[in-house]
């Protein structure tokens, strides 16, 4: 129905997130059957959230944790460089709303933050 108002979507941008155990059926079904070539995954980043299943959830929020634990530690050490008002400006200006953000969009996550909890404790004391 798109093309008859005038919208054209584009499927090899589009991310079909399905179920796992359908991830195959989908797959026959978009991209053998009717070759739209969609990219299917069992989840997906969405408005800076995540939609899918908790597995892929972790993962993708896991791997945007171990970027703000770099970030911690860096701003770290310019503090140690005696900059350590343009880091804590760098914490609460930045990557404080980064995390307060997510922990808001993507709902039961709370238990990976620890990484990052143990390095704001590390660089306190």
């Amino acid at each position: 129905m798109g093309p008859d108002y005038g919208y054209f979507p584009n499927a090899s941008k589009s991310v079909l997130v399905t179920h796992p155990k359908n991830m195959e059926a989908a797959h026959q079904f978009f991209n053998v059957t009717h070759g739209l070539g969609f990219k299917i995954s069992s989840g997906h980043r969405f408005l800076g959230g995540f939609i899918g299943d908790t597995s892929s959830r972790d993962e993708y929020v896991s791997s945007k944790i171990a970027d703000w634990v770099h970030g911690a530690k860096e701003l770290a050490a310019v503090a140690r460089l005696k900059f350590p008002h343009a880091a804590y400006t760098g914490i609460t200006k930045c990557l404080q709303h980064k995390w307060n953000f997510t922990q808001r969009v993507i709902p039961g996550v709370d238990n990976l933050f620890k990484p990052l909890e143990d390095e704001i404790t590390v660089v306190v004391q």
